[in-house]
């Protein structure tokens, strides 16, 4: 027989490496968290003074330059409040989503976790994933049938959001093909995780705006899509 406290021994250094990477895994989703909100409040605060940040840098140019340059800033204002709008949206979306569903399945306190799932809406990507977890939990205290079905139904949501309340949405805030956004989304999300997805619809909106602006002849406008 293998004596106990070998076993313990060993135990333990089959469990060390797990519970480092659970340490790495979770310090890496905090950090994430905390920069998608650095990033949202920057972006609020960014937009209160928009203002001051056309005349700072309009200043450096004249004539039909400054002119253009503050026509292109204030077009950056209105995409980036256009995809704030549209975020705000998406999470009166969800949270009504995940009360409907909540409310129908008579899960406890249905109110509370669909404000939690509407909040989260910002964090892509694992945003559902995070504000599920509660849900499960509540629904575990009724019945494991119950959990079950709280699962399919943020399961449900979540690619409801993924593949068509997300696209449709940015496209009427932003103006952005709904197939360029599932794209952007993707392609944040592996270059950067979860900042890069938040990031990449506003960045797409940058870019067209900048893109028309360059291709945009001198002395004309390009009309609104």
């Amino acid at each position: 027989k293998i004596p106990t406290q070998e076993l313990v021994s060993r135990a333990a250094q089959e469990f060390a490496p797990f519970g480092a990477n659970f340490f790495k895994i979770t310090l890496g989703f905090i950090s994430s968290i905390v920069g998608v909100i650095t990033l949202i409040v920057f972006t609020f605060y960014l937009l209160l003074e928009w203002p001051k940040v056309v005349s700072l840098v309009s200043s450096a140019f004249s004539g039909k330059e400054e002119k253009r340059i503050k026509q292109l800033l204030n077009d950056i204002e209105a995409g980036l409040g256009g995809w704030v709008r549209g975020e705000l949206i998406l999470m009166i979306i969800v949270g009504l989503l995940s009360y409907i569903g909540l409310t129908l399945l008579q899960v406890p306190y249905a109110l509370s976790l669909a404000v939690w799932a509407g909040l989260l809406e910002i964090v892509a990507i694992i945003g559902p994933i995070i504000a599920g977890v509660p849900a499960v939990l509540a629904a575990l205290l009724v019945s494991p049938i119950l959990a079950v079905a709280v699962v399919a139904l943020y399961f449900i949501i979540q690619q409801l959001e993924n593949h068509l309340i997300v696209p449709n949405v940015m496209r009427k805030a932003v103006g952005v093909n709904p197939l360029i956004t599932i794209l952007a989304l993707m392609i944040g999300a592996k270059l950067a995780g979860i900042a890069g997805a938040v990031l990449s619809v506003p960045l797409v909106v940058l870019i067209k705006i900048i893109l028309r602006d360059l291709l945009k002849p001198k002395g004309e406008e390009i009309p609104e899509e």
